[in-house]
């Protein structure tokens, strides 16, 4: 990855991640995407999650492998701007490794406790730290 992908918030000129909104829109942000909702929306989800093992088997220069890292950096992206990290910080890694893992595996559970469970540890693992 190049350089951190940084948006400036329009009202103040500063880093949303840099101010109070930009925690609570990490918190809103991170809630959402470890939600029972979007693990029971599979079909209308995120892509990272839904097609992880079907790119792993995709040829290094299929246009699906090259989109789908298009998909990871923008979502690098995404919690850099709520974060305190850059998009090319290892910590940002992690946030998107334990979101996308959790919801995987909270899907694959589904109907049983131990998926909400996943979504509940993954989410205080982000948010308390």
């Amino acid at each position: 990855m190049h350089g951190r992908l940084h948006r400036e918030d329009s009202r103040n000129g500063r880093d949303p991640g840099d101010s109070a909104d930009g925690a609570a829109a990490r918190r809103a942000f991170i809630g959402r995407y470890l939600s029972a909702a979007h693990r029971d929306a599979a079909g209308r989800g995120c892509g990272i999650a839904a097609l992880a093992g079907d790119i792993g088997r995709a040829g290094s220069d299929s246009p699906l492998r090259a989109a789908y890292l298009d998909g990871i950096r923008n979502m690098l992206g995404k919690l850099a701007e709520y974060g305190e990290h850059p998009a090319d910080d290892r910590a940002v890694l992690v946030e998107l490794s334990v979101m996308a893992g959790a919801l995987l595996l909270s899907r694959a559970t589904a109907g049983d406790e131990l998926s909400q469970e996943i979504l509940d540890a993954a989410k205080e693992f982000l948010l308390e730290r």
